[in-house]
């Protein structure tokens, strides 16, 4: 080490000194190497004995220098260049990232305390803005607008992270793709590459592990709120799909792993954390009082966290049987059964109305809970839409029909007309009679009412992963089905312009006088039961040549092709499927759960449209008491929750990184993060 006397600078010294320039010595990059720090010294000092201040710091000889000391672990000779050698932002920028990629933590308190100093340099030391727009550094080892706590938050070094923050250093949230302000423009204008390469660190900054523990007041909040942003910005930017999203996922399931008692996972769980008055929202919102209502499981199932939302302490909740899909589906059969005994006494009639009126009544009260748009994100809602718009559109034409006939009738006993409606058999019924129509509307809704039954599917571990399969598989079918008609269309229309012209033939005009006809005999084609002979036409040699090929190329690529790849995209969701189906079960036994700890109908369908006195006690009951007392106390307790839970996710993750160094393999130190 220097002598005292000799680290003092006067004020006479210094202005002697300021405006010299000391050349960089060639033997200062191998007594870095070698550690040798008094060697260091003699090479930095002059001819009066006193270390100089470098003021030429263009050369990069010195940014190596600094560079080659932070790396070979040289604390003492990084302090002296430090101390004594003037660097200037860029060369402490750099160097602030070798020590972060080293993980050196006493280098980087060294390199914070000495930009404190810089009282003069008025830019953004905070966030390193302008180092995005610095050509000089475009040879490092680093892409380019990463800051130093961008790269210590992508390599989870808490230690680091926890003293970047408590300096004022944060991680600024990009703008939207599309924004247009000024700085975006310039960024884009500037360097495009640079400006995708900074948005992405940018959000594996935000995303890490280390950044949602420290920087973030409720970090599973946080995590899920990210995770729902990245998932929306996949759609925009695909580089974001899949490592990001699942991070923030894998983040948050492992933070909630952290729970020791039923008490922190009943204070997590509950808590959304964003306002008092959702807070109170949400109670009211509970089945029954003093049952929770799951505000935080809520939120990962609507935001697809599908690793949180499974969680096996479920059960502890228990499940109050609000409904069950048996009871819509017997509310909709018993409701279309009237159909059927239309002519038998209305006494029966009257009975088996209620079912389909009480699941009416459940659907409106769904929507006003939920509101509309969180009701039509699930399908099986928009499922429950269709089934009861089309069962209230086949009721409605029966009693129009009903009712024309009997005025009809009161009118003229003996005109066609009454005749018509009440005493004509089927087959003097007009194509587009209200009867018929009633008929075809209320078979399909027979056809989905049975299908609702697989609402309830997920309660069971082997039909609930096959219900999942066949929902992927229905996604793959409705995108081949695009591909499919592109050139379905283009065959088709190739084919009726050859055909066309020779309607004479009574043979090809059974199949190709029209252009419907000639989209049933390719469809059909596909699964092998047309006639391939109908394209033969000797008489016309060039045209019935052109129709064999066309026909003959739309059965390769039809046939051979694009059904065997409809069948591999198949595969390969049934495969993913099963590869996560303890995941993907749990999830989708989740939803079903959630639906019945929702505040929702007392008695069952059809019972429901019954008025109970629940919400005249309820509203008396928060007349009465203070709703406001004890929320906050609750809330602080939850954030104490969160917090702990993060204090032992970094204990946790560094008691695995020390073990790991114990054992010689520093590297496997990947599970929750680096120490």
């Amino acid at each position: 080490m220097v002598s005292a006397p000799s680290l003092r600078l006067h004020g006479t010294n210094w202005r002697e000194i300021v405006n010299k320039k000391l050349k960089f010595p060639s033997e200062l990059l191998d007594a870095i190497q070698e550690g040798d720090l008094l060697r260091v010294q003699q090479l930095l000092q002059g001819s009066d004995g006193i270390l100089q201040q470098q003021a030429d710091s263009e050369d990069r000889a010195w940014r190596e220098a600094l560079n080659l000391a932070i790396r070979m672990g040289g604390g003492e000779i990084t302090g002296t260049l430090l101390r004594y050698v003037k660097f200037d932002f860029r060369q402490i920028h750099e160097a602030l990232l070798v020590a972060v990629d080293t993980n050196q933590p006493q280098v980087v308190k060294l390199l914070l305390d000495r930009l404190d100093q810089e009282k003069s340099i008025k830019m953004d030391i905070k966030s390193f803005s302008l180092a995005f727009f610095d050509r000089s550094i475009d040879n490092a080892r680093f892409a380019p607008g990463v800051t130093p706590l961008t790269l210590a938050c992508e390599k989870d070094l808490y230690e680091i992270v926890d003293m970047l923050v408590q300096k004022g250093h944060a991680i600024p949230r990009p703008h939207k793709i599309s924004c247009t302000c000024l700085e975006c423009s310039n960024g884009r204008k500037y360097d495009l590459l640079k400006f995708s390469l900074f948005r992405i660190n940018t959000y594996k900054g935000i995303a890490s592990r280390a950044y949602l523990s420290i920087a973030s007041e409720d970090a599973m909040l946080t995590a899920f709120k990210l995770s729902r942003e990245l998932q929306r910005l996949s759609c925009k930017e695909p580089e974001f799909k899949v490592r990001l999203s699942l991070l923030s996922q894998e983040f948050a399931f492992e933070l909630l792993g952290m729970c020791r008692n039923q008490s922190e996972v009943t204070a997590v769980l509950n808590d959304l954390g964003d306002s008092e008055e959702e807070e109170e929202q949400l109670d009211s919102q509970a089945f029954e009082e003093g049952i929770p209502n799951l505000a935080r499981l809520r939120l990962a199932v609507n935001y697809n966290q599908k690793k949180v939302s499974p969680g096996r302490r479920l059960g502890g909740f228990g499940v109050p049987r609000r409904r069950s899909a048996l009871s819509q589906y017997l509310s909709i059969r018993l409701g279309g059964a009237t159909g059927t005994v239309f002519q038998m006494r209305w006494g029966l009639v009257l009975m088996l109305r209620p079912a389909p009126a009480g699941f009416f009544w459940y659907e409106c009260k769904e929507v006003w809970i939920e509101g509309l748009h969180s009701y039509l994100l699930d399908l099986w809602n928009c499922l429950d839409i269709v089934i009861l718009s089309l069962y209230l559109a086949s009721f409605t034409l029966r009693v129009l029909v009903a009712g024309r006939g009997h005025l009809h009738c009161l009118d003229a006993p003996s005109s066609p007309e009454c005749y018509y409606f009440t005493r004509a058999g089927r087959h003097e019924w007009q194509p587009e009679d209200p009867q018929f129509v009633a008929e075809v509307l209320f078979a399909v809704t027979s056809m989905l009412s049975f299908t609702r039954l697989a609402y309830i599917l997920p309660a069971h571990e082997s039909l609930g992963t096959l219900q999942i399969s066949i929902g992927k598989m229905i996604d793959d079918m409705i995108r081949f089905m695009f591909i499919l008609m592109i050139i379905l269309t283009a065959f088709l229309c190739g084919l009726n312009n050859t055909y066309v012209y020779y309607q004479e033939s009574q043979r090809l005009g059974k199949y190709v006088l029209a252009f419907n006809e000639t989209f049933q005999f390719l469809f059909w084609t596909m699964f092998g039961m047309a006639e391939y002979s109908v394209v033969d036409m000797p008489q016309y040699g060039l045209a019935e040549f052109v129709g064999r090929a066309l026909y003959g190329i739309f059965t390769i690529v039809m046939v051979i092709v694009l059904l065997n790849m409809l069948i591999a995209m198949i595969t390969n969701s049934f495969q993913k499927i099963e590869d996560d189906a303890d995941v993907e079960w749990k999830f989708a036994r989740s939803k079903l759960y959630l639906s019945y700890f929702r505040e929702g109908l007392t008695l069952p369908v059809p019972f429901n449209v019954i008025p109970t006195p629940k919400s005249l006690f309820y509203s008396a009951n928060a007349t009465l008491e203070d709703v406001g007392l004890g929320g906050e106390s609750r809330r602080s307790y939850r954030l104490q929750v969160v917090k702990a839970l993060v204090q032992r996710y970094i204990d946790t993750a560094r008691r695995e990184f020390e073990e790991s160094r114990r054992k010689g393999n520093p590297g496997t130190a990947q599970g929750l993060g680096h120490w």
